[in-house]
């Protein structure tokens, strides 16, 4: 058998495993049948859920553990990720979900006018703090619309009313907030770079934007939407300001209930595709020239995997550098999965046979190494085909 060079970069299995076990299972697989060959696992992620156990896990990070305030103000510990790096400073990793996400709230305390990101904020300031320069910040999961208000309360900047009393972090206190201030931000704040992964492109207002859209997901009725829009305007004046430029309208500001747009307009944060972000981070174009065979995926791939999702992002990468034979490994291949075939060689799903959904997810680990095994068999009978 020729000796060849796997890379293996797939996404989490939501609910069954991790990226790193994913990459894990299959790398196993494909040793089980060509020992000789060159495997290299880059777990993947797109900004969401799993970012941050991606990331430490390729970079070989550490994970830091903080206690902040939630998305009520309650206490919640948070897990964050810290990436020492010698050559361009060190880097956080922070997933909003962590201290600010709707899933740390019952139903019934879901409401967008009492929640806020100042736990999110929290961590970005601890991450500094910790020698941090850089910050990559998921966004997916958020339970609030406040427009990044608690955040920037968090960092240091001062956000007053009109009678010059400071606001509170809630998103209903976007209706007093009339002045924004910086004086005590600390300068490791203020010369972070930060890059928000968003994989969606609605502005901050309008028919598209954060209330509308994302409003009613996380508590808020039709009759208080406009209220929500109402106050959201209103802050987006005073960031923009602030920052001596428009930004309402820039793709991806109505993401997160509007954190994006407040990190943008008073810290200069950018905004990119989470799974572009990691990529990118895990170097894995590097690892790509000179791979013969790329393995990606996750848990359901369909005719909207197309778009930005991680397999797609990392199979499109693959074509660029040549890769002989790419491979999209999924726990499901759901409608339209056939229109990925411009970017993979073969497409497969986990279930070898009939089975429900509890079994299929249950045996995950066992059907990904087979799979991974039978991989490097079909390779090997496509080189002898030559």
């Amino acid at each position: 058998m020729e000796k060849r060079k796997v890379v293996v970069a797939s996404d989490k299995y939501k609910g069954c495993a991790t990226s790193p076990e994913v990459c894990e299972q299959l790398e196993r697989g494909v040793k089980s049948i060509a020992e000789g060959w060159e495997v290299v696992s880059l777990p993947q992620a797109d900004g969401g859920e799993g970012t941050v156990e991606a990331l430490v896990e390729a970079l070989d990070g550490e994970f830091v553990e903080s206690t902040v305030k939630g998305p009520r103000g309650g206490s919640v510990t948070a897990r964050w990720g810290y990436l020492s790096r010698d050559d361009r400073g060190d880097a956080a990793v922070i997933e909003m979900a962590a201290a600010s996400g709707l899933a740390l709230l019952e139903p019934e305390q879901q409401d967008p006018f009492k929640t806020s990101t100042y736990g999110t904020g929290t961590l970005i300031r601890k991450a500094a703090e910790k020698g941090a320069r850089e910050i990559l910040l998921g966004i997916g999961g958020s339970a609030t619309v406040d427009g990044g208000l608690g955040a920037a309360l968090a960092l240091g900047f001062e956000i007053k009313d009109e009678g010059g009393w400071t606001v509170e972090a809630a998103g209903e206190e976007l209706e007093r907030a009339a002045e924004i201030s910086d004086g005590e931000v600390p300068d490791e704040v203020k010369e972070l770079q930060i890059k928000v992964a968003c994989d969606v492109t609605n502005p901050l207002l309008g028919e598209e934007g954060a209330a509308a859209v994302y409003g009613p997901q996380k508590g808020a009725d039709e009759e208080e939407i406009p209220r929500l829009e109402e106050n959201l305007a209103r802050w987006a004046g005073l960031v923009e300001n602030y920052a001596g430029r428009e930004l309402r309208d820039e793709p991806g500001t109505g993401a997160a209930g509007g954190l994006g747009f407040g990190l943008m307009g008073l810290l200069g944060a950018q905004l990119t595709g989470g799974a572009e972000l990691v990529a990118d981070l895990t170097g894995l174009n590097s690892e790509l020239e000179n791979a013969d065979i790329l393995i990606t995926g996750e848990g359901a791939m369909d005719a909207q995997t197309a778009f930005g999702k991680t397999p797609q992002v990392v199979a499109e990468r693959g074509r660029e550098a040549g890769v002989d034979f790419i491979v999209g490994v999924a726990g499901a291949q759901g409608e339209g999965y056939r229109e990925l075939y411009d970017s993979f060689d073969l497409l497969v799903g986990l279930p070898r046979r009939p089975m429900t959904l509890e079994e299929s997810m249950a045996k995950t680990f066992d059907a990904l190494y087979d799979w991974g095994a039978d991989i490097a068999r079909i390779d090997n009978c496509r080189q002898e085909n030559r």
